[in-house]
């Protein structure tokens, strides 16, 4: 099974209050899980998940490509009898996959699901630095004296930064409030951090990201006009790709619109620091 934190009951129960569970366990003649189907739904609609970045069909490593054909089928069957009338399905990106097989693309399209929406996302491999650009290791050298690079625990004023952040460029609130980033790393301190960047011992800007087997994916990246000024968010992005051993580093998306205006301004960005593209496919199935 990818044994991924979002997929935990705890974890996902955090915003439970604004997700109807509707998630499947399908088991075997012998009563043994076989594989897990992580969903929400809302109004006879189905989301694996609504709540989550991605989700899908989750199981053992080196399925045969039939089974997860029959389960797929399965859980097909038993949303028609209770009541769902279509189904949406975020397959999860490869990188975060223990194994990089395509199995479950082959059964969505076998069954008849529809492509509904490709996303574009940007990914760092470890070992690749030489793929970044020198402008980042010059923004690094120019004010490396003066900053500090340390965890936060107590993420008040930084959510403070975030909040300023998302509002001034695009209007928007954060998808976490302060209270459930709280909760959530109380419950999972070793998988979710916050890294502060500090400019004479003043915090200017910080990253949150979470930590899986093999991806340390990041959200929020934020700084105040101080923190623009000295380029704190080139300097934590640096510092966690010289300093974090992860094979890979999701640096998110970079389009807008359900995956059909691509930022461009966001993606050049990104691409300085040696970054590869990454499609997140979501399939939906009218039953």
């Amino acid at each position: 099974m990818q044994k991924h934190i979002f997929f935990k009951r705890e974890y996902m129960d955090y915003h439970k209050d604004r997700f109807e569970d509707f998630s499947l366990v399908i088991r075997n003649q012998k009563g043994q899980i076989c594989a897990l189907f992580p969903a929400s739904v809302d109004h006879g609609v189905v989301t694996s998940h609504k709540g989550l970045t991605f989700g899908g069909m989750l199981y053992p490593r080196h399925t045969f490509i039939q089974k997860i054909l029959d389960w797929l089928t399965l859980i097909e069957q038993f949303y028609k009898r209770n009541g769902i009338t279509e189904i949406h399905y975020k397959v999860m990106p490869s990188i975060y996959k223990l194994e990089r097989g395509e199995e479950e693309s082959y059964a969505l399209f076998k069954n008849g699901w529809e492509l509904t929406r490709r996303d574009y996302s940007q990914y760092f491999t470890r070992g690749r630095q030489d793929n970044i650009h020198r402008s980042r290791y010059q923004n690094q050298r120019k004010f490396n004296k003066k900053i500090q690079i340390k965890r936060v625990d107590e993420i008040t004023s930084f959510w403070k930064i975030v909040e300023e952040n998302l509002l001034e460029r695009y209007d928007l609130k954060p998808a976490h409030s302060l209270k459930e980033i709280q909760l959530l790393m109380n419950k999972f301190p070793e998988q979710i951090k916050v890294l502060g960047g500090f400019y004479e011992n003043e915090l200017v800007g910080g990253i949150l990201f979470f930590e899986t087997e093999q991806v340390l994916r990041i959200q929020y990246p934020s700084s105040n006009s101080k923190g623009k000024e000295v380029r704190i968010v080139d300097a934590l992005l640096m510092h966690l790709i010289s300093n974090y051993v992860y094979h890979y580093i999701d640096f998110g998306h970079s389009c807008e619109e359900d995956g059909t205006w691509l930022n461009e301004s966001l993606s050049r960005y990104k691409s300085k620091f040696g970054t590869e593209g990454l499609a997140c496919d979501f399939y939906m199935k009218v039953l």
